[in-house]
């Protein structure tokens, strides 16, 4: 009996080693298949309730060849392979997306002489690991029904305006290069475009100065605007001045709340205030020269239906 056990204790120790990696808990099914030459096991009914599977394999000996499958049947006689696997070494496979049969089974359709494979499915009928992670880049975005978005891409850059619903808050970043920054007492900068029938009313805005190699000299007395209308008749944002801001020799932030300027708490005509965009530019006399600089600005706002 010892001699037995001396024996058999090492292969038990691999097992549990090769099954105890296979992911997730609370599996909902299961099965266990040795074989020692190529063969599918018995099919198993799960009448189309099990959704995700997954296997993992234990071999013995070095087999040159040896491979895997969980398939899938609709009637336990036509067979479709699901995941394969190559099981010259202990191993497993991935969490497969949610498929649902009713009939799986263990195939080992490749295996060499003197080895044999022990092969554990373990199914579950919910997703064993939702959460998932990962990072990319947004590049579109899709607009439900009622719901129309410009332009498609999304960038650091780019103007995002919405509509569809009665109120929503939204938020959009555009960054101002130098030249628009230099002209901006004449030229005003769209930073988010208007929508037909819609209010869009900025809450708050953050402007971040990102220094170049150079400073900019501020002319006279400048003031940096935030607000609704190209014209700047309908002001909601206010900066007061560029003074201590882009002038400086390192990179600045500021975050601008609603100020009381211009419209806020002002009674406006429906037709002076739908559809117009947001914008920046400037008030006051004078200008910004010689800087290298940009503005980043992210503003928040709400968007009503008119």
């Amino acid at each position: 009996m010892k001699r037995l056990l001396k024996h058999l204790l090492p292969l038990i120790l691999i097992i549990g080693s090769a099954f105890g990696q296979l992911s997730g808990t609370g599996y909902n099914a299961s099965r266990t298949f040795v074989t020692t030459s190529v063969a599918a096991d018995t099919g198993i009914s799960e009448n189309s309730s099990i959704g995700w599977h997954q296997i993992g394999w234990t071999v013995t000996g070095s087999p040159a060849s040896c491979t895997v499958k969980l398939q899938t049947s609709p009637d336990n006689t036509t067979w479709t392979d699901l995941i394969t696997g190559t099981c010259t070494t202990n191993g497993q496979s991935a969490i497969s997306a949610q498929t649902l049969a009713a009939y799986v089974r263990i195939d080992v359709t490749a295996l060499s002489a003197s080895s044999s494979v022990q092969v554990q499915y373990l199914g579950w009928a919910y997703n064993p690991n939702p959460g998932g992670g990962g990072s990319g880049t947004v590049t579109s975005i899709t607009c439900g029904t009622g719901v129309t978005c410009s332009p498609t891409n999304i960038t650091t850059t780019g103007i995002i305006s919405a509509s569809g619903g009665s109120s929503a808050f939204s938020s959009a970043t555009v960054t101002v290069t130098s030249a628009q920054l230099k002209a901006l007492n004449t030229t005003s900068v769209q930073l988010v475009a208007g929508v037909a029938g819609h209010y869009f009313s900025p809450i708050q805005a953050t402007v971040e100065y990102v220094f170049g190699t150079t400073a900019y000299t501020i002319v006279g007395n400048p003031q940096l605007d935030i607000g609704i209308g190209a014209s700047g008749a309908e002001y909601l944002l206010s900066y007061a001045t560029f003074t201590g801001f882009v002038d400086q020799t390192s990179s600045q932030v500021v975050t601008i709340p609603v100020a009381a300027v211009g419209s806020v708490g002002q009674i406006n005509a429906v037709t002076d205030v739908t559809g117009l965009g947001i914008y920046l530019e400037t008030t006051g006399i004078g200008s910004l020269t010689l800087g290298d600089g940009t503005l980043k600005i992210t503003v928040i706002y709400q968007n009503t239906t008119l």
